[in-house]
């Protein structure tokens, strides 16, 4: 997640920084580092879609609520999927509303690596409100493939 946050910062492209908790103590250190409220997201390689096993909270408000919540949400995903490869919790701050987006690459055999941008959030796989772009792209470029102009 860091390398992603230095070449998202690199290119002028904002992020919310996000940090990995291994256990309660890091919780509650990295809690103070960042402040609150705070985004609370289950890390594993295993769990594609988090949101579907209650590996997201949002707004999360104090350290009692944090540290409530960190244990219902590994107790709760351990019992669900105990095969899961569970490496702690990414904790970031509470962003202000806005447009979720995705963004990715992929290296096709015939035309080479596209870049991927749409809308995001937990109804992108449904909505498919996708667009690629042969990579790579200059400002006017990527500026055609902004996730508000897609689907209309």
């Amino acid at each position: 997640m860091a390398d992603l946050d230095e070449l998202l910062t690199a290119y002028g492209i904002q992020t919310v920084p996000i940090k990995l908790a291994r256990d309660k103590s890091e919780v509650t250190a990295i809690a103070n580092e960042l402040g609150y409220p705070l985004v609370m997201k289950i890390a594993s390689p295993d769990i594609l879609h988090k949101s579907d096993v209650g590996g997201v909270l949002l707004n999360l408000t104090d350290a009692q609520t944090l540290l409530s919540a960190y244990t219902q949400m590994t107790e709760r995903i351990k019992s669900a999927m105990p095969t899961a490869q569970i490496d702690g919790v990414h904790l970031q701050r509470q962003a202000p509303e806005g447009q979720e987006v995705i963004i990715g690459m992929v290296r096709d055999p015939l035309f080479g690596p596209l870049m991927m941008f749409g809308s995001g959030g937990i109804e992108v796989e449904g909505l498919k409100d996708v667009a690629f772009a042969l990579a790579p792209l200059n400002q006017a470029e990527a500026r055609k493939h902004d996730p508000q102009n897609l689907g209309r």
